[in-house]
Parts: C-alpha cells; sequence; structure tokens
C-alpha cells in the first residue's frame, strides 16, 4: 500500500522559494553563457586588452616601466593573484585604440577587499593621469560611486594605452578584473543589483519567518537560528561591499575590519547553534572541549584582527572556519540515525564547506578559475538559508506534535484525574457532612450542658425580692457565665464574667471558671479573694493560649444594708435607687493576665428600693446595618426608665430594643444579663428558701 504525501503550509513555501531560486540561477546562466574564457573585456572597436601581472616585490613605477615584459606573467583568468600575502602587486593592462572614435571605459575590480589601490594610465608613453582608491579611503573620494573599486579610462583614438595598477592589501578575497565600456559597465551594475536585491529581499523574507518562529515559541534554538541567519546575512553584506557603500562611507577603518569580523562572529553563532541542535555537548565532553577550544580561537582572531588587520590572521580564520564547518558536517552526519531533522543542517553545512572551499584552496595556491562566480555563491547561500529554515520549521513542527501529544495526554491525564477528584469529592462530602451533623450534635449537647450549669432562677425564692437573667450566646456555646447564689447566713452573692472571645474555646474557660466557682463560692471568704483564685484557675489552665476574662462578684447583704463588690476590668455596672444612679467602676485589671494581680472590693450603703444591674459588654456593642453602636448611653437610658415593675418585663424591654437595633446583623458577642432588685412591694408566691 502507497503512503499518501501531505504537504502542510511551510512545505509548499519552501518549495515555491526553492523554485524561484532555481528559475533565478537558470536565468543568471543564460545571462553569463556568453561570458567564457577570460571574461575580461567588453570594448568594441578597440584590440582585445592584455592582463598581465607582476609578483616582484618592487614598489616604485619607475623600476615598474624599466622591466621588460619577460618578467610580466600574463593572466588566464579574470581572478587576481592576490589577497593572501602581504605583497605589493603590479598589474599592467594593454590597450590599443585604432579607431578614429573616443571610447570611454572603466576599469571596475570586483568583489575587492584592498587597502589601496594606485591606477596609473599612460597613453602614447606618455603619463595622462593617476587616481587612489581603496579601503583606507572614504567612500565619498570615489569617482565613480560603486560598491565595486571602478576607476574611468579614456582612451583617445588611434592611441596606445598602458595602465599600471598598483595593489596593495592586507588581507582579501581574489577579486577580479573586467573592462567594460560605459554601456556594458550600465548593464552589469544593473544585473549585478537585481540578483542582489533579489538575495536581500529573500534573505529579509527568512530572518522574518525566524523571527515570528521565534515570537510563538521563544525556544532558544529559534533564536540562535535567527541569530546565526542574521549574522550570515550581514557577512554577504559587507563583504560585497554594501556595508561601505551604505552604512559606513566615511570611515574607512570599519571597512578593513568588518567583513571578517562577521565572518568570524557567524561562524561563532554557528557553532552554537549546531551543536545545540546536534546535541553535541551531551555526546562526548572531548567533542565540548574541542568545540570550546575552536571558539575561543576564533575570538582570539577576532580582537587580533580589530587590533590590527593582517593577512595572516585571515588565513588563520578561514582556516579556522573551515575546520568547524569541516567538524560540524561530519558530526551532524554521524548523527543522522539519531534525529531525522538532522539532515537539514548536514546539506547545509555540506552546500556551506563546497562554496568555502574555493577559498582554502586559494589559500593553498591552487586556481580555481572562474567557475564558482560569486551569483552561485549567492544562490547557495540561499540555498542553506532555506535548509537551516527549513530544519527549523520542521523543528517547530515536531514541537507542536510533541506538544499537542502532550496535551492530549494531559487531557486525559485530567479527565482520569476530575473524575478521582470528582469520587473523593463526593466521598469527602459525605464524610464531611456526617462530620458536621457529628459536630452539631456535640455542639447541641455541649449547649445543653452549659446552659445547665446556669443557676435556675426560679429556684431563688426570697422575699421581697425580684431575680430575672439570660444567657444569649452568639454561636451554640459562648463565653459568658452568671451565678447566684445564698450564703447560709442570707447574703446574696451574684456572679456575671465575660471570657474574651466567643465559641467552643471561651465555652471551655467558663466551664473550668464554673468549676472553680461552685468549689468556693459559698465559702466565708472575701469575694476579691474569690476573684484571685479563679484568676489563678485561669492561668494555671490556659497559659498556652490568650485567654482573658472580665468579672464582677457582687456582695448583697440585707440585713445590714450593705453591697460589697469586686470588679475585675468589668464594663461599669449600675445600682439604681429612687434618688440616683450609683455606677459600679471596675478596681482591677481583667483576669488571666498575671498571677500576683491584686483585686480590690468596694463597700456602699444601700437603701430599699434598689435595683442592681449586671451585664456584659454584649450588649452595648452590638452594631446596625449602619454601623452604628448600640452604647452604654441608650442602655443606661432605658434602665433607668421605669424603675418599678416586673424585671423580667424589663429585661424584655432591653431585648426589644436590641432586636429592633440590630435588626437582620445579628449580635457580634455574647449577651448576658442578671437583674436584681430589692422592694417591699414585691410579694414572691413561694416563700421557700434555696
Amino acid at each position: 500500500m502507497k503512503k499518501s504525501i501531505h504537504l502542510n503550509s511551510f512545505s509548499i513555501f519552501i518549495i515555491s522559494i526553492f523554485s524561484i531560486l532555481i528559475l533565478i540561477f537558470i536565468f543568471a546562466l543564460i545571462i553569463n553563457s556568453n561570458q567564457s574564457g577570460l571574461n575580461k573585456s567588453h570594448l568594441e572597436a578597440i584590440d582585445k586588452p592584455m592582463i598581465f601581472h607582476l609578483s616582484d616585490p618592487v614598489s616604485s613605477l619607475e623600476q615598474i616601466r624599466v622591466l621588460e615584459n619577460s618578467n610580466w606573467t600574463e593572466l588566464t583568468t579574470s581572478k587576481l593573484p592576490y589577497g593572501y600575502s602581504n605583497d605589493v602587486i603590479w598589474m599592467k593592462i594593454i590597450i590599443d585604440n585604432p579607431s578614429n572614435d573616443l571610447v570611454e571605459a572603466v576599469n571596475l575590480l570586483d568583489l575587492s577587499s584592498l587597502d589601496s589601490i594606485e591606477q596609473f594610465h599612460y597613453e602614447n608613453g606618455i603619463l595622462k593621469n593617476s587616481l587612489k582608491q581603496g579601503d583606507t579611503f572614504p567612500y565619498n573620494d570615489r569617482l565613480i560611486k560603486t560598491r565595486y573599486f571602478s576607476f574611468p579610462i579614456s582612451l583617445e583614438r588611434n592611441s596606445e594605452n598602458t595602465i599600471y595598477l598598483r595593489i596593495q592589501s592586507s588581507a582579501s578575497l581574489n577579486s577580479k578584473i573586467l573592462l567594460l565600456d560605459k554601456n556594458h559597465f550600465t548593464e552589469y551594475t544593473s544585473r549585478d543589483n537585481l540578483f542582489f536585491g533579489l538575495f536581500f529581499g529573500f534573505s529579509i523574507a527568512i530572518l522574518i519567518y525566524n523571527v515570528i518562529i521565534l515570537a510563538f515559541t521563544s525556544e532558544f534554538s529559534f533564536l540562535l537560528s535567527g541569530l546565526t541567519l542574521l549574522l550570515y546575512f550581514l557577512s554577504v553584506f559587507v563583504g560585497y561591499g554594501f556595508g561601505y557603500m551604505y552604512l559606513y562611507a566615511d570611515y574607512p577603518i570599519i571597512q578593513s575590519r568588518a567583513y571578517l569580523s562577521f565572518n568570524i562572529v557567524t561562524n561563532i553563532s554557528m557553532i552554537y547553534l549546531f551543536s545545540r541542535i546536534l546535541a553535541l555537548n551531551e555526546n562526548s565532553p572531548k567533542i565540548k572541549m574541542f568545540l570550546i577550544s575552536l571558539k575561543f580561537s576564533l575570538l582570539i582572531l577576532l580582537a587580533l584582527h580589530i587590533y590590527q588587520p593582517q593577512y595572516i590572521i585571515y588565513n588563520l580564520a578561514h582556516t579556522f572556519n573551515l575546520i568547524s564547518i569541516l567538524s560540524l558536517t561530519g558530526f551532524s552526519f554521524f548523527t543522522l540515525k539519531k534525529d531525522n531533522i538532522i539532515k537539514y543542517y548536514f546539506i547545509a553545512l555540506s552546500i556551506l564547506f563546497i562554496g568555502f572551499l574555493p577559498i582554502i584552496l586559494s589559500l593553498a595556491g591552487f586556481d580555481v578559475g572562474d567557475d564558482f562566480s560569486y551569483y552561485s555563491f549567492l544562490f547557495s547561500s540561499s540555498f542553506i538559508l532555506i535548509i537551516v529554515t527549513a530544519g527549523m520549521g520542521r523543528k517547530v513542527y515536531n514541537y507542536k506534535s510533541e506538544r499537542d501529544h502532550f496535551v492530549l495526554r494531559l487531557l486525559r491525564k485530567q479527565k482520569q484525574y476530575n473524575r478521582n477528584l470528582e469520587r473523593k469529592v463526593k466521598e469527602k462530602t459525605s464524610e464531611l457532612s456526617l462530620n458536621l451533623q457529628n459536630l452539631s450534635n456535640d455542639l447541641e449537647l455541649a449547649r445543653s450542658i452549659q446552659l445547665a450549669t446556669l443557676p435556675n432562677l426560679e429556684s431563688f425564692v426570697i422575699p421581697n425580692f425580684q431575680i430575672a437573667g439570660s444567657f444569649l450566646p452568639r454561636d451554640r456555646v459562648g463565653g459568658d457565665l452568671y451565678d447566684l447564689s445564698i450564703m447560709d447566713d442570707g447574703r446574696i452573692r451574684a456572679f456575671v464574667c465575660d471570657v474574651t472571645g466567643h465559641g467552643i474555646q471561651a465555652a471551655l474557660v467558663t466551664m473550668s471558671i464554673r468549676a472553680e466557682l461552685d468549689r468556693i463560692k459559698k465559702r466565708d471568704m472575701p469575694i476579691e479573694k474569690i476573684l484571685r483564685q479563679i484568676n489563678r484557675t485561669i492561668i494555671a489552665s490556659f497559659s498556652d493560649s490568650p485567654l482573658y476574662a472580665s468579672a464582677i462578684f457582687v456582695e448583697i447583704d440585707r440585713k445590714n444594708q450593705k453591697l460589697r463588690y469586686a470588679s475585675a476590668g468589668h464594663p461599669d455596672q449600675y445600682l439604681i435607687t429612687k434618688e440616683e444612679t450609683i455606677v459600679l467602676v471596675p478596681q482591677s485589671r481583667i483576669l488571666g493576665i498575671h498571677d500576683d494581680t491584686e483585686l480590690f472590693s468596694q463597700e456602699i450603703s444601700i437603701t430599699k428600693p434598689y435595683s442592681l444591674y449586671l451585664f456584659t459588654d454584649g450588649i452595648f456593642e452590638s452594631f446596625n446595618n449602619e454601623k452604628e453602636v448600640f452604647g452604654e448611653e441608650r442602655f443606661r437610658d432605658i434602665l433607668e426608665k421605669q424603675t418599678e415593675g416586673d424585671l423580667q418585663d424589663k429585661l424584655n424591654d432591653v431585648y426589644t430594643y436590641l432586636f429592633d437595633f440590630v435588626a437582620d446583623t445579628g449580635f457580634q458577642d455574647d449577651v448576658t444579663m442578671l437583674f436584681l432588685r430589692d422592694d417591699e412591694k414585691f410579694h414572691p408566691k413561694n416563700l421557700d428558701l434555696k
């Protein structure tokens, strides 16, 4: 069964670009089909120019002119034999114009990186002019503003012309020399601009594509890829003179360093990129050390080149570049089986190695001829950009596929997790409901126990004495407590306590206080000592928790008409008679702070009838919906109205006012009240005392 082939949008894009490049390359071959052999002249109506070169290290024009022709070597290729030594090279061009017309021509040196070029034009044996330019001169000093080194030549009719070129360079690629008339020069520059325009446009499109990949993935490999391709683009840009033409025309020192600097940096970036993609640092420590040494060597050469360009640095840099490319090509070949994506980078490295090979052959002294033109180099560079981008695109596709599979697995796990979670939630909900029910039952039991510990006020039947009390916790249990007891000699003792907070924790403290109070409340001992004992109980039982309590203990001696009270930080309480309202203010600090807290009591003479109102602060610290507090003044006004009458009615009136005030807000604290009145007009039905 044949496998069906599915092309995604990226594959279609790559195929389209590659097809366009093939057409451009074929177009370039057609254009250059008539330019074979020496390809050094497009001059019409004149004799064929002859170009010679001289490698002898002589430096003066006078020495050159007296040399015999046998010392000159005629060129068989348009490539000039310079660039890999520090010697001065002399070129001699013999051009005869037997016609009766003036010929305007251009002497063009392409793909050059030369320190200086001097042209001496002799016409009929007489020096006609001399011109000078080069990378050590500002671009704007050139007579013809092009990226090449171009010299205008005017050939008079029926003239014999000899042109000498003195060329010196610390380092250069082998460039070619062309003699063109004005029409062919225009044609040459137009075609050249077309090819470079297409290449740069294509390169920028590839760079934008890499930026888009980086934006969508945020993967460091794509950042390295984009940076490497950008540096490769800049190497071509400055290497062919466009940087000198457009960026730093007035700074020739940059031109003398730009090409090789970008070339080295591009190679270092490429080593980083391919090392990461091929996972070379993970495979072998020796490979890792080799690549580190290679990058370190290139960095040293970069620093030396920026300091002082020399031909030996060019030669070493190109050699190290070739070593790095050859090494990466070999590493990628041996890792092809591990990752299918590596084949893209293997092809790109192989093409780069082939493109770099002519430079190395020239370094070794071989004549590479005119076969590898820079149009072919542009094509191979475009192909490299496509291959690297295709590899990154494939990596994106794999990255997306892995992500989709990961998301799918994650969704499956999430569904399973949700099912397990739902089951556990149901189990926990059922368990929680049961626990809440148990807790509710326990709280209800605790509430019943706490209420059962409060005294049954109806059982206290005292002649001419009324009693009313209420305990309303905010939660099911609370932190308030009141108590009433009668001594054997008829003294009445009343106790009200308020533990900080509310709920279960406060209720535990009140139960402890209740137990201690029941143990000592009927002892014939001063009431302040009873409070002191309760204070010690709180500290001993709850020393690790910041729990405190305010309390008031009142003892009424009806026979002697005396009232003694001890208040430990409790709010002001009220003793109301017909004539006045006496405020029972606290004399001591609250309970539960210090074991040695001093507690005091105060004695007051009383006359019948009078009413004693004991309570906690939960009454006047209640708030309504407008955050307005009920307040002590409002509460006192209620107590001072109608001092006669039934105390239970008075207590109910307080609740009526309080419920109307708080409305839906509810109470913020426990509310406790214990009201006592001694009035001869009151006659209870049952006179039995408890």
